[in-house]
């Protein structure tokens, strides 16, 4: 629900390295919006618990990544014929 959203305004900011908006490189023009910054001040209270879930929820499955990569490292990779959930379950 809030991805579209985090992806227009990641498409609307400024980058650096190309000195415009990845809007602008893709579509052709700058987005025409209302949207204020200060806005973001006055979210209210049900976005903002939505917002801290997928704070946690990314920290949660960046540090299983890291837990992934380190036992594939010390175990090597599942067998082919592991089920994917199997393969969570153990670590």
């Amino acid at each position: 629900m809030l991805l579209p959203v985090a992806q227009f305004v990641y498409n609307a900011t400024l980058q650096k390295k190309i000195g415009m908006l990845l809007f602008k490189v893709n579509y052709g023009y700058n987005p025409v919006t209302s949207f204020i910054l200060k806005q973001m001040k006055k979210l209210n209270k049900v976005t903002k618990k939505k917002v801290k879930k997928l704070m946690i929820l990314h920290k949660k499955l960046y540090e299983l990544a890291k837990l992934v990569r380190v036992a594939a490292t010390i175990h090597g990779p599942p067998p082919q014929n592991t089920p994917k959930h199997a393969v969570f379950k153990a670590i």
